[in-house]
């Protein structure tokens, strides 16, 4: 993330399918395990954007596990899937998602921000074993999501968000 010898990263992994070849593959799994993400900050400018995880509207990953990470200090959501709008042909951001045991701290946003599409069926999603410490009100915004497992969350210390998203925990 931002150090005194970078610019500031607003994205740790950004996931994204274009034709000019920039691109990831549709379908791909993901896993972060054991991964300490911290400072993200665009530019390195306090009150800007910051990500540590984003999928992009016209890309579909596979499964998605982020496991055992520590994310501290981020502008803005720590994991972002929420482009899912964007691109409804593809069915969704993803075929599953399993967040558990990690550990958001500061975060200027939600430390999870997922999307489903409102007219198909959710992928499986399972949150478990999670901490938000000295992060905005809204922890978590799971859009359109109604069968997701959100389970043994500790919130402590909540604070005002700098982006105007207090108005609920979850």
């Amino acid at each position: 993330g931002s150090t005194d010898h970078s610019r500031g990263m607003k994205y740790g992994v950004r996931y994204r399918h274009h034709s000019d070849g920039d691109s990831c593959q549709n379908g791909s799994d993901v896993v972060f395990r054991n991964v300490d993400w911290k400072d993200f900050y665009d530019g390195g400018v306090l009150t800007a954007d910051g990500h540590a995880f984003k999928i992009d509207g016209f890309m579909r990953l596979g499964n998605v596990i982020v496991e055992g990470c520590t994310f501290e200090n981020f502008g803005y959501e720590a994991l972002r899937i929420s482009n899912t709008e964007n691109a409804p042909d593809l069915g969704g951001a993803l075929d599953s998602l399993y967040v558990g045991n990690c550990t958001f701290t500061n975060i200027d946003a939600e430390g999870i921000r997922y999307y489903s599409l409102d007219n198909v069926d959710d992928p499986p999603v399972v949150i478990e074993h999670i901490t938000f410490n000295n992060s905005a009100t809204r922890t978590m915004y799971l859009k359109n999501s109604e069968g997701a497992i959100v389970r043994d969350i500790i919130i402590a210390n909540s604070r005002m968000s700098g982006h105007g998203r207090d108005s609920e925990l979850m």
